[in-house]
């Protein structure tokens, strides 16, 4: 793959060395921590995905959407283990977000009610666009859209290294901000913890869609979604 942006960071913490993305071989193996991670443990996915009704089509664009684009810029942070022949056990999948760009909002009609749902609940609580539309001095945003870890290593705090050491190479990347939206009681924590303020949240029973409550009776693991601005 061709990456948008050239950055190389390299970090060494607690065994495991944290780094930009740089070979095949861990942009696929980050596709499986997504594939077995994120998929399996971010709640509207654990709700609603109902594979079989997902086209070919739907599925190229969620993977293209969260996994192959924010990858191709360039500025996605890893965490390996070199007592593991340097595999992945973690990530931070990002990408950057500049003043000026706009990108064409597409057309989900056709897809399934979990796509479009989660594009939808991302959408209520905002975006990396609006941010820079209320801060009319930045200009980059460091936009982190996904973040997973391999299940026996969890519990090591490489949730919150990979969120301190993204915000490293974001600087690098010369972002003026980060956002991020957190599906999650235990993320929300993390970002908390370093400064990230709470920009707008909104209680899942709460959510409408097509003129549904969807979302009641549902488990989440938390009441409600939220995204989270760090200026940089």
């Amino acid at each position: 793959m061709k990456f948008k942006h050239h950055l190389q960071f390299r970090e060494t913490s607690d065994g495991l060395v944290y780094k930009s993305i740089e070979t095949e071989l861990e942009i696929s193996q980050c596709y499986q921590l997504y594939q077995k991670s994120f998929l399996k443990d971010e709640p509207i996915t654990r709700n609603f995905r109902d594979k079989k009704v997902q086209t070919q089509k739907e599925l190229k664009f969620f993977d293209d959407c969260l996994f192959y684009g924010p990858v191709g810029d360039g500025v996605s942070l890893i965490a390996v283990d070199p007592e593991a022949g340097n595999r992945v056990v973690g990530m931070r999948i990002s990408s950057v977000v500049d003043r000026g760009e706009s990108d064409e909002c597409p057309d989900l009609s056709s897809y399934s009610l979990y796509t479009q749902l989660v594009f939808h609940c991302f959408d209520l609580v905002g975006s990396p666009e609006e941010m820079l539309d209320t801060h009319p001095t930045l200009n980059r945003i460091y936009y982190m859209t996904m973040m997973g870890v391999e299940e026996e290593y969890r519990g090591r705090g490489i949730a919150g290294n990979l969120l301190t050491k993204s915000l490293d190479l974001a600087r690098l990347a010369r972002c003026d901000g980060a956002y991020v939206t957190a599906t999650s009681g235990i993320t929300r924590r993390i970002f908390a913890k370093r400064g990230m303020e709470e920009v707008r949240s909104l209680e899942w029973d709460k959510i409408e869609f097509r003129g549904e409550l969807l979302c009641v009776g549902k488990d989440f693991g938390s009441d409600k979604i939220s995204s989270h601005f760090l200026k940089l």
